[in-house]
């Protein structure tokens, strides 16, 4: 009888997971991919999406091409609960139907989702209206952002800001292609990040990248407040610590990362302070050496941010590992050599600006032009171009 090995999501990771199995195994092993998209958005290029850089199908990966083509089944649902100690995954399907999946060796690659401004007093009429917009999941991000702008075209002679909360990188790229996107549909409305640290960009980017962002931002007349803490998020407005308030379009969060649901049920998996699992370098979870865990649900022992560039080059690490711990299976080897993750230390960022340039920065270093635009870009369509082809 086949053993299985199951796949929760397609992220960057298990779409090279997908692709680096060893097909030797495919006569003793039965292999599953769940996840409830018929396509998955690359990370890297939603914001050339909403910058109008990139069609949405073009940082599209699709998931029954892919599955179908390299021999995996998919399962069109979500994962709702995993039980590690009965090797049970629970699942649903947009229709509501409840079924069970058993699995030999599983691998977890469900991301994150935005964290939410818990200790904020928002109303629930803000919350009704959906003026309050997630970065995460990245799928359902632009669709939502049409219908904003709609109500935004709608609301005449309108001159508050969109606000963006969070001015770390994801935040700062995203004022930069959404000052581009409104200013190509002819909405003026100005772009206005708040960042509850002091002094946000140095603390977020470093010295000089710091002042080079700060700079192509006043060039954009996109404003960035330091040190703005929240305290409520009335209708069409922000109220401060200081008591000042501050009008708004629409709000979009990009305040970190936090947990999905599904892994909040899982009991006897060690996790970190802030929910995500804990993995060893070999991508395994600490209690269960049949069961990864990658991308930005994982956490490891010496802190790592959740980067694209981390969860892309596990990838490739994921694929052997699973394909080495199913041969060893076989063969009834307790403990296989697997391959180590090992991060680097420092990584070349670039950070678009929506206008055919962009930031690149690495070692507190930072240049900013269309030669970093096009460095990004190729980098981008590589990727995708890769998870595309058919060896």
């Amino acid at each position: 009888m086949k053993k299985t090995v199951v796949l929760v999501g397609l992220g960057h990771c298990h779409v090279q997971a997908v692709r680096g199995w060893n097909r030797a195994l495919d006569s003793c092993w039965k292999k599953i991919v769940i996840c409830p998209e018929n396509k998955v958005v690359y990370s890297g290029m939603v914001t050339g999406c909403i910058a109008g850089d990139y069609e949405l199908e073009e940082a599209c990966i699709d998931v029954k091409s892919v599955c179908s083509y390299f021999g995996w089944t998919w399962v069109k649902a979500a994962a709702y609960e995993i039980f590690p100690e009965k090797q049970k995954i629970r699942c649903s399907t947009s229709k509501g139907t409840l079924f069970e999946l058993f699995y030999d060796v599983l691998s977890i690659n469900v991301g994150s989702r935005t964290a939410l401004l818990r200790q904020v007093a928002v109303d629930e009429q803000v919350l009704k209206s959906g003026r309050i917009l997630t970065v995460r999941p990245v799928g359902s991000l632009l669709s939502k952002l049409d219908q904003l702008e709609k109500q935004v075209v709608e609301e005449k002679g309108s001159t508050d800001p969109i606000v963006i909360i969070g001015g770390s990188y994801a935040g700062v790229e995203l004022a930069f292609c959404l000052e581009s996107r409104m200013k190509k549909k002819g909405i003026h409305n100005p772009i206005c990040i708040l960042e509850y640290a002091e002094d946000g960009l140095r603390r977020n980017f470093g010295t000089l990248p710091g002042m080079l962002i700060g700079n192509a931002l006043k060039e954009r007349n996109i404003r960035y407040e330091d040190s703005r803490h929240i305290v409520a998020v009335k209708d069409k407005e922000i109220l401060f610590e200081d008591k000042t308030s501050l009008n708004y379009a629409f709000i979009v969060l990009c305040t970190g990362a936090e947990p999905p649901k599904i892994l909040e049920g899982i009991q006897s998996i060690s996790k970190d302070s802030q929910g995500f699992i804990k993995v060893l370098p070999t991508l395994q979870t600490l209690e269960y050496s049949n069961i990864f865990a990658c991308g930005d649900c994982c956490s490891f022992a010496t802190g790592l941010p959740k980067a694209g560039v981390y969860a892309v080059r596990q990838g490739a690490i994921l694929a052997k590992n699973i394909s080495l711990l199913c041969e060893a299976y076989l063969k009834n080897v307790s403990k296989p050599e697997l391959y180590r993750f090992c991060p680097q230390r420092y990584y070349l960022s670039l950070l678009s600006t929506g206008d055919g340039r962009a930031i690149g920065m690495k070692y507190g270093l930072a240049c900013y032009g269309r030669c970093m635009w096009k460095l990004k870009d190729k980098i981008d369509r590589d990727w995708i171009d890769q998870m595309h082809r058919r060896p």
